[in-house]
């Protein structure tokens, strides 16, 4: 009886410090328990959980396995077994275990999830939308299931049917961020830029709304891309102004290239060799700063700028062209 008083308050003592997040702490009380009685499943469950919290995850494994030998067919401890492989990008031992969960519990939502996204992260994409197709079935109103079946379909290039699921989830869920930016990508992908650009701005106005700042650096860059796209270069500008918040090279290009289609040379050349002070191996910001002075008619410094450039890339065949252009231009002089 003594022993029983002993266990139960351990065990007790366990769960207080393991919620308040004193994870070595209720580590200290279970250890106490299991020893005391090493038949406890949840004594070694529990433990696990603490080990995972602290990224200690082969003892947790090492817990959770213990937890099911005692308790066969313990889904949630074989549900974090999988978890961890599935953290660890261990996707096919995590794919093994969530089927077997599945295979008792078939209404599981959230192995269905996490299996969707493992076959999703080793680019098994159909198999992710069919899993994910089945869960769908099960909750309907499943948020997550939709967003997380719109990557899968576009990644596999169906991006309509991507649309559709972001669609839903944002139905479901109009002040999430991040569907409406999923649902631009897929719109800007399939090259349908006023949509995109819509979606686009949707979700900057909720990282507005609740102060998310951190968020929008990528938005403002490919909402840039579709004004750029669109051949509306001054709101491109902006955007791509927003977003160039550290020198970021696939930035700078965009940017010297708007100014140059803005017909401002003189800041469109400032870029490229900015971005040649950074990288003075980038052949394209050689060959792009070649084309401007091809546009103002400085033909000298395009031919240096393209010889540069092959130097650096001898397989940029683009450049050849302009290298006879820019010497013809010259002898024509």
């Amino acid at each position: 009886m003594k022993d029983n008083d002993e266990i139960k308050k351990y065990y007790n003592d366990g769960l207080i410090n393991y919620k308040q997040n004193n994870y070595n702490d209720a580590i200290k009380y279970f250890n106490n328990v299991i020893e005391l009685d090493e038949n406890l499943y949840n004594a070694f469950y529990n433990r696990g959980l603490c080990y995972s919290r602290l990224f200690e995850y082969e003892l947790a494994i090492k817990d959770f396995k213990k937890s099911v030998e005692l308790k066969p067919y313990f889904l949630d401890a074989k549900y974090n077994i999988a978890n961890i492989y599935l953290n660890r990008q261990e996707y096919l031992l995590a794919i093994d275990i969530y089927q077997e969960i599945i295979s008792v519990d078939n209404k599981n939502i959230n192995s269905y999830n996490n299996l969707g996204y493992a076959y999703y992260k080793i680019s098994d994409y159909q198999k992710s939308i069919d899993i994910y197709s089945i869960a769908i079935d099960i909750d309907k109103f499943n948020v997550t299931l939709y967003n997380n079946r719109g990557n899968s379909y576009d990644d596999n290039g169906n991006y309509s049917k991507a649309i559709e699921d972001y669609s839903k989830a944002i139905d479901i869920d109009n002040k999430n961020i991040e569907y409406y930016y999923n649902r631009a990508i897929a719109y800007y992908r399939m090259k349908d830029y006023g949509f995109a650009i819509s979606d686009f701005s949707k979700a900057l106005n909720i990282c507005e709304e609740l102060a998310l700042d951190n968020t929008t650096l990528d938005i403002y860059y490919y909402r840039g891309l579709s004004y750029f796209y669109k051949a509306d270069y001054t709101l491109a500008l902006s955007d791509f102004t927003a977003a160039n918040d550290n020198d970021n090279i696939d930035i700078l290009i965009f940017i010297a290239r708007t100014y140059k289609y803005l017909n401002i040379y003189e800041i469109s050349i400032s870029y490229y060799n900015k971005i040649i002070g950074i990288e003075p191996d980038n052949f394209l910001a050689y060959y792009e700063l070649g084309l401007v002075y091809i546009d103002i008619k400085n033909y000298s410094i395009a031919l240096k700028n393209f010889n540069k450039s092959i130097q650096i890339n001898p397989n940029l065949t683009e450049a050849y062209y302009y290298i006879d252009l820019s010497i013809s231009k010259n002898q024509n002089k």
